[in-house]
């Protein structure tokens, strides 16, 4: 299991366009698949941390592209 893309442009997994509402349901779908306590192995510490800091880098993702004064400051620094 790898980081996701969106550790290094969340527009990549949420979309530049993207309306609030595409938004959250992306932000759902990604939460419910990488949320830690839904991992099977619970017992692997590695596989276990690599589902909690996707879930962390899918919450700030959320964070940022939700609001939109932090939306529009981070499309500015990726220009």
């Amino acid at each position: 299991m790898h980081l996701l893309s969106f550790q290094l442009n969340y527009f990549d997994s949420f979309g530049r366009s993207a309306s609030k509402k595409d938004i959250k349901d992306a932000y759902r779908k990604l939460a419910l698949k990488y949320h830690p306590d839904k991992n099977k192995k619970k017992d692997d510490k590695v596989l276990h941390e690599k589902f909690n800091k996707n879930f962390q880098l899918i919450a700030k993702a959320y964070e940022t592209l939700s609001d939109e004064k932090k939306r529009d400051e981070y499309d500015h620094a990726q220009q």
